[in-house]
């Protein structure tokens, strides 16, 4: 049996890549998204579907915009334009608990690491996304141990 992966991070083409769930059982077919209007559209119109996907797409949403801003010159002028992206990506679907929950884990880390440099910052933002994202492989891998 194939594994159909959500989605993952593309880092090297700055993109996201999806499972477009709106095309599913009859076809398999993934999107790479390379802008915020494209992750926010992916989010909205249900090619990503299931809470835990759609908080590891905004994970990792928030963290492709986070990289756009990585040449702003300190945490104080990255800082309002990284919560407009976070703000634009909740938009999306305003009553999905994971896109929330994900969004606000990354402006925390984000909040607790702003005494580094913004090139600094992103990297840390990388790799949170990517927690988020391992601890769902994780969680998976324990509920079909038991299932």
């Amino acid at each position: 049996m194939e594994y159909l992966e959500p989605n993952r991070l593309d880092d090297a083409a700055d993109a996201l890549v999806i499972l477009d769930q709106t095309l599913l059982p009859g076809k398999v077919e993934y999107c790479s998204l390379k802008t915020m209007e494209e992750i926010w559209k992916a989010i909205h119109s249900l090619q990503v579907r299931g809470a835990p996907a759609i908080g590891i797409a905004a994970g990792y949403g928030a963290y492709l915009g986070a990289k756009q801003l990585r040449n702003e010159a300190d945490f104080a002028a990255f800082y309002p334009k990284w919560k407009a992206v976070c703000e634009y990506l909740a938009s999306s679907r305003p009553t999905a608990v994971n896109l929330f929950w994900a969004l606000n884990r990354m402006d925390a880390c984000a909040k607790a690491h702003a005494h580094l440099s913004v090139e600094d910052l992103v990297a840390v933002l990388r790799e949170e996304a990517l927690a988020i994202h391992r601890e769902d492989i994780a969680q998976n891998e324990k509920i079909s141990e038991y299932g």
